[in-house]
């Protein structure tokens, strides 16, 4: 189990990312593919696992998915509040566990 793990069970997230496992790991592909067609017209290297991670954290916190869907409607007795911290830890454990996947695809 990793560490972010526990604390997303601690919370009662990991239901809400086993519902949404498919949605948010295409979300992180999406991003990151996105950072790394930017990086590549500005002729850098493909983007980092932390440069990917910290990106689609940001991405999260304003995604339709997780501010209506997971803070709104499954956990709706988060104050607000905790709302960016959520998806800091939902964020990472999604690419920390599926990075493989989330870079399979060629960047454009």
């Amino acid at each position: 189990m990793l560490p972010v793990e526990e604390t997303l069970e601690s919370w009662n997230l990991m239901t809400s990312y086993k519902n949404h496992e498919v949605e948010l790991v295409n979300i992180a592909t999406a991003t990151c593919l996105s950072l790394c067609s930017t990086y590549k017209v500005s002729g850098l290297n493909p983007p980092s696992f932390s440069e990917c991670q910290e990106l689609f954290c940001k991405v999260l916190r304003v995604h339709p998915l997780f501010w209506d869907t997971i803070s709104r409607k499954e956990h709706p007795y988060v104050l607000p509040g905790w709302y960016d911290t959520f998806a800091e830890y939902l964020g990472r454990y999604v690419v920390q566990l599926h990075w493989t996947t989330i870079t399979s695809r060629a960047c454009l």
